[in-house]
């Protein structure tokens, strides 16, 4: 709705601000999030919980193989 709003009118400003606001307030809830999770598993003598939050940040050999170029002989 704002994003249409300021599309018409051509306000950007408006919009960029609550979008920053926004995007804030979420990185701010995951981190609570992710801070509560991890906490609650050490108070409990569960590393389980710290090593998975660990493991799925970690940069993985996932995705697409790189490409070689074969060439004929």
């Amino acid at each position: 709705m704002l994003h249409k709003s300021a599309k018409a009118n051509n306000q950007w400003d408006n919009y960029k601000r609550h979008q920053k606001n926004c995007k804030k307030a979420l990185k701010k809830v995951e981190i609570e999030l992710i801070n509560n999770t991890i906490q609650s598993g050490f108070e409990e003598n569960n590393t389980k919980t710290a090593w998975r939050y660990v493991k799925s940040r970690r940069p993985g050999n996932t995705g697409i193989a790189s490409l070689k170029k074969w060439v004929d002989k």
